[in-house]
Order: C-alpha cells, then sequence, then structure tokens
C-alpha cells in the first residue's frame, strides 16, 4: 500500500502538490509460514489481507503538528492535510481503478494535534459516512473541491476556492436550455483557469453573510425573529441573539454546512458550530421548523482541547434560559449535535 500526502491552506483551499509516494508493505501473517499453504490461505478470496486491517492490526503514519505557530517542520496552524491510498497489487474491490490513488482522508486540526494518522482501511467505516464501503475513501459524487480518485498536480498543486457572486447564467442554447452541453457564469470576479487546467470548478452558494444580516438587521430594529424559506441553505456559521426566534417551514427549510468551513484565520476562533448563541448567555430564543446537514463529508474538526463546544452543531452556551427546539431534525454533524450545560427551561 502507497500513501501521498498534500498539505492544504483551510483559509483559501489551495492543495499542494503530493509528496513522495510512502510505501507500506502488508501481506500473509507470519503465521502462514510455509509458501505453500500461501495460496490455501488466500483461497478464492485475494481480498483477505485487506480483510485482515483492524484495531490492533493497521498502518500508522506519523506527522507533525505544530499549533503555536513557531517556524520549524510539519504542518502549521491554517493548513490541513488530505491523504491518498494505492493499492498496488492486491485490489479485486474495484478493477477499473485498482492502483489508482483514492482519496480517503482529509484531516483538520481536531486530528493532526495527535501528529499521526491510523489507517484501519474498513474496520472503522461508517454506514452513514457518505465514503465508499469497500474500502472506506471518499466517493467523486460526495465529495467538493478535492479530487477523489485524482492526485493533485505534481508541479502546482491545486488553485483553492474564490468568492465570486453570480450575475447571471447564460445557456448555450437559449431557446431550449435543456438542450445545452454547457453553460456560461458571469461573476463579478475575474474568475481565470490557470494555464493547464481542464477540470472546471465546483460551485457552491454561500448564504452566511445575507443570513447573519437579516437576523442582525431585525434584531437592531427590535423585530424579533426571521423567517426562512422552504428551501435548502448553504451556511458556515450563523450567530443567533437572545430574545430572538428563527423559523423555517418544517420538514423544507434546511440549512446545510459549507464545505471545508469553520477556520477564521486563528486556532481560537475556528469552530464547526452552525447556530451559536451571539451574547453571553442565550435567553428566549426558539429555532423552529429546520433540517440541519452537518455535511460530515466535507467538513473537518478543530482542536477542542480548551474548549468543548467547537464541534458541536448547534451550540446554546452554559445556562441558557428559556431555548426552544421544535421540529428540528439534525443530522451528520462532524462532532456533536446540541450543546447546552446547565440549561434552564430547555
Amino acid at each position: 500500500i502507497a500513501y501521498e500526502i498534500c498539505e492544504w491552506d483551510m483559509t483559501t483551499g489551495k492543495i499542494s502538490p503530493p509528496t513522495a509516494e510512502i510505501a507500506k508493505n502488508i501481506g500473509v501473517p507470519t503465521t502462514v509460514q510455509d509458501p505453500a499453504l500461501v495460496e490455501a490461505y488466500l483461497g478464492e478470496n485475494q481480498e483477505r489481507i485487506l480483510q485482515s486491517f483492524s484495531v490492533e492490526n493497521f498502518i500508522k503514519l506519523q506527522l507533525t503538528y505544530n499549533d503555536n505557530g513557531s517556524v520549524q517542520s510539519g504542518v502549521t496552524p491554517g493548513r490541513g492535510i488530505c491523504i491518498y491510498r494505492r493499492v498496488s497489487q492486491i485490489n479485486t474491490i474495484d478493477e477499473q481503478l485498482k492502483g489508482t490513488p483514492k482519496l480517503v482522508a482529509v484531516l483538520g486540526p481536531l486530528e493532526l494535534k495527535e501528529n499521526y494518522w491510523i489507517d484501519y482501511f474498513t474496520d472503522d467505516v461508517l454506514t452513514h459516512s457518505g465514503k465508499n464501503q469497500e474500502d472506506n475513501s471518499y466517493l467523486p459524487e460526495n465529495t467538493v473541491h478535492f479530487k477523489a480518485y485524482e492526485l493533485p498536480n505534481a508541479n502546482s498543486g491545486e488553485r483553492g476556492w474564490v468568492d465570486a457572486v453570480i450575475r447571471n447564467v447564460e445557456y448555450e442554447n437559449p431557446v431550449n436550455p435543456d438542450l445545452s452541453t454547457y453553460i456560461d457564469i458571469n461573476l463579478t470576479s475575474n474568475v481565470v483557469m490557470d494555464a493547464g487546467e481542464t477540470n472546471g470548478a465546483w460551485i457552491c452558494h454561500d448564504d452566511t453573510a445575507v443570513i447573519q444580516s437579516a437576523i442582525d438587521t431585525n434584531s437592531g430594529s427590535g423585530r424579533k425573529a426571521i423567517q426562512f424559506n422552504p428551501k435548502d441553505y448553504i451556511v458556515s456559521s450563523v450567530s443567533i441573539p437572545e430574545d430572538f426566534s428563527v423559523a423555517g417551514y418544517a420538514y423544507n427549510t434546511k440549512l446545510i454546512k459549507l464545505p471545508w468551513s469553520g477556520w477564521n484565520g486563528s486556532t481560537a476562533s475556528a469552530s464547526a458550530t452552525m447556530l451559536k448563541f451571539a451574547s453571553s448567555r442565550l435567553r428566549n430564543t426558539s429555532f423552529v421548523g429546520i433540517d440541519i446537514d452537518g455535511n460530515s463529508i466535507n467538513s473537518i474538526g478543530f482542536d477542542d482541547t480548551s474548549d468543548a463546544t467547537k464541534n458541536f452543531a448547534i451550540n446554546l452556551g452554559q445556562f441558557n434560559d428559556g431555548v426552544l427546539l421544535d421540529k428540528v431534525r439534525l443530522k451528520k454533524p462532524i462532532g456533536g449535535g446540541v450543546y447546552a450545560v446547565d440549561p434552564i427551561n430547555l
């Protein structure tokens, strides 16, 4: 098994070129010493070696993460790691992808503080993870920004993300848009492909600023609520003031976590939380009729050693008073669900 590692910038999204391959050999157990028994050991199942991964039998890659900002070797704050795995010989899981580097981990500060990553292969795969259940790798249809089955460019890496406003969309066939083979998207910013780029781009809406502005405007003018439409909204993190209500249309209004968001320029301000209290203590606040999708397949966790709230989808704080959650469904957070310590009338 071979691994290649890339750094990625959590602020800009830029991905570095991959390292040289790190090769790890695995084989039949040492207890099978007679070569004549190897064929019998494998039998008709060539994947038996891969299936032997467990909490006692794994591959550990040592990393170095510097959380103190010092200038030394290793991954620095504001950088994450993505790891590609290539199974070079025995791989009958997907013959079409035999020997292909596949993205198996995108690590943030929560994992990197341990200074290592462990590959358990499928021994720790989760049915709801959105990953390939056969080898615990990322799937192209579920993964945003990172290539699932292709390494970043060996010379330049991959570009990051660009914030822009879509002015309009032009179809190739404006008379019958359904017959168009491509569309042109006109942006407020000058976004161009770099030389040699042919892979296009992922586009993700970000409704965070609009929602936060609506909350702040209403709250500041004495109106104590906002009403979401029955649609999907993409957000990173939204702050809710006290004496305020957030309402949607039950089972039809959804807040989805903005992919790879949460890093705000410093370790102290980093957070995976989607809904949090804006004041020192949350009072008389309600959340009604909203689905919350933590989008864990496109998320990272942050170091919560000194702040236990960092990876909760909803942070109601301590001693919150008179908070109502009604018809709120929560799924796939990167960490915990609702943080509410010593609540009053929750």
